[in-house]
């Protein structure tokens, strides 16, 4: 039987994807012979064998990744078949699919001469991926540079910086944190492969190139970022094939797993932006969750929001819930949010305008035209300050009594540049609803002579469940000064009640 291994792109992954047919092979119960392509270790690649297999339907099976969920059903797929060869195509990124690491470090993995890149046991080293995954690639997260800080600081290691290390921002990045750490450029993808199985203390990077070094290397300890496709719950069964992805050794000593929130590649200088607000960025977490990680069954039962959902969007405006999902409880950010993502008060998805200023107007004093029956605060201030409480997920915050063009007000303490508002209706029947409409924005310097910028005339179900159906927003791009913020209802005579009203911006500097 000829098994020929379609190749892949980068070397770890061809040689994971032989590891696998190897595993297949032995099991098969014959005698194989291999068509693979890694010249690194000697094994050449016919690829008019390999044609001519994939047009002969009669005599070969093709095997792809997504075919089956086990090993023992590709076998089974083999003999049922009663063909004679296998073309072998995809990614098989799963321990079960492997032997242990003794089997190939001699034989067919053999560990390439010494250099004169040596390492000493004071030492971490530490390989950097940046290349091709610097413009964001969704699975292949950057490690982010306070994950090396953190790592560094509780190990006590020296850090060596061994990789893709040409001249960009997230190699700046690392260079600046680390002034004095020794750097090893790459010499190529065998020589650093090499150099890192050869190391003592290893940190990985999300590469599959970098896990299969470590994993066949002598290292006493290795560091493990659970992010990206090293997560074993980012990719679960049903999402990758043969079971999802499973590269986390939870049984093997000489690993040490660090947990992050689930993050997604993205450009590299928006991804350094915003991976260093995240502080701590990453945990040390015992072996006994990362089991429970690669159970593939999430802690709370699975169920989906009945609502548009963006989920890049809301992994990265909620860090707690990129946590959460991290940490196993949830199966994804949409089983997030329909379990507890809408009770907290969170956005499906992302407003017209995302504000990246902070929102001045919070617990700042409010007023309003007037007190009701139905006021919950027992003063004018005290009821129109709930609107700004930082508490979106109330039915109302403040009910005036039935006025001419009933309004509510925001003193901001100082002038500002305004970014944007977003204002959160109440809840209840759309009658009660629709009170608030048609309403005006005006701004004021001094809280005398007003300015009008926006009104809307029908619209009324904008934030009226909290989570589901984003704000009504103004956007002022800065572009507008003002101390004094004030919601006015347009209409005689009416209420005006509603449950939050938020104001980004920034001290004014005119």
């Amino acid at each position: 039987m000829i098994i020929s291994v379609s190749p892949l792109d980068n070397l770890g992954n061809r040689m994971i994807e032989f590891m696998t047919a190897l595993t297949l092979g032995r099991l098969v119960g014959e005698p194989v012979s291999y068509n693979c392509d890694l010249p690194e270790w000697g094994l050449s690649f016919d690829r008019e064998l390999h044609d001519r297999l994939l047009n002969d339907a009669a005599g070969t099976l093709v095997i792809s990744d997504k075919d089956a969920t086990s090993i023992l059903d590709m076998v089974a797929l083999i003999r049922a078949s009663a063909k004679r060869n296998v073309v072998f195509e995809g990614y098989f990124q799963r321990l079960d699919l492997f032997y242990a690491p003794d089997f190939y470090r001699r034989d067919i993995f053999p560990a390439g001469p010494a250099d004169d890149v040596t390492f000493s046991d004071d030492e971490i080293v530490i390989n950097v991926r940046s290349g091709d995954i610097l413009n964001g690639v969704s699975w292949y997260p950057l490690v982010p540079v306070g994950f090396y800080r953190a790592l560094v600081e509780n190990t006590g290691l020296n850090p060596v910086f061994l990789g893709q290390l040409d001249d960009c921002a997230y190699v700046r990045a690392i260079r600046c944190a680390f002034p004095g750490a020794r750097t090893i450029p790459s010499a190529g993808g065998t020589a650093d492969f090499n150099r890192l199985r050869r190391a003592r203390r290893i940190c990985i990077a999300v590469s599959t190139f970098s896990w299969l070094a470590a994993w066949l290397s002598d290292a006493a300890e290795i560091h493990y970022p659970l992010l990206g496709f090293l997560h074993p719950a980012c990719f679960r069964a049903g999402m990758h094939g043969l079971g999802g992805i499973d590269l986390a050794p939870a049984d093997d000593p000489r690993y040490r797993f660090h947990l992050l929130p689930v993050l997604r590649g993205e450009p590299e200088q928006e991804y350094l932006d915003f991976t260093g607000r995240i502080d701590p960025v990453s945990k040390e977490v015992p072996r006994s969750l990362v089991r429970m990680l690669k159970s593939n069954t999430p802690i709370l039962p699975r169920s989906l929001p009945d609502v548009a959902f963006d989920e890049a969007w809301y992994l990265k405006r909620y860090i707690d819930a990129a946590w959460e999902i991290g940490e196993g409880w949830y199966h994804d950010a949409a089983h997030h949010y329909a379990e507890v993502g809408r009770l907290r008060g969170y956005l499906p998805h992302q407003p017209s305008y995302q504000p990246r200023s902070a929102n001045v107007a919070l617990r700042r004093p409010a007023r309003q035209s007037s007190l009701s029956p139905w006021s919950i605060g027992r003063t004018i201030e005290e009821d129109a300050g709930r609107a700004v409480d930082g508490d979106r997920d109330k039915d109302m915050a403040f009910h005036t009594g039935e006025d001419d063009q009933p309004w509510w007000m925001v003193d901001l303490g100082q002038v500002c540049d305004i970014e944007c508002i977003d204002i959160y209706n109440r809840r209840g029947v759309d009658v009660v609803r629709k009170r608030v409409c048609p309403f005006a924005i005006e701004l004021s310097d001094d809280g005398e002579v007003w300015a009008e910028v926006a009104r809307t005339k029908e619209r009324f179900d904008f934030g009226c469940e909290t989570g589901r159906s984003p704000p009504w927003q103004w956007v002022g791009n800065f572009g507008h000064a003002a101390r004094f913020v004030r919601v006015r209802v347009l209409k005689n005579p009416e209420f005006l009640h509603l449950a939050a009203v938020e104001v980004y911006g920034r001290a004014g500097t005119g």
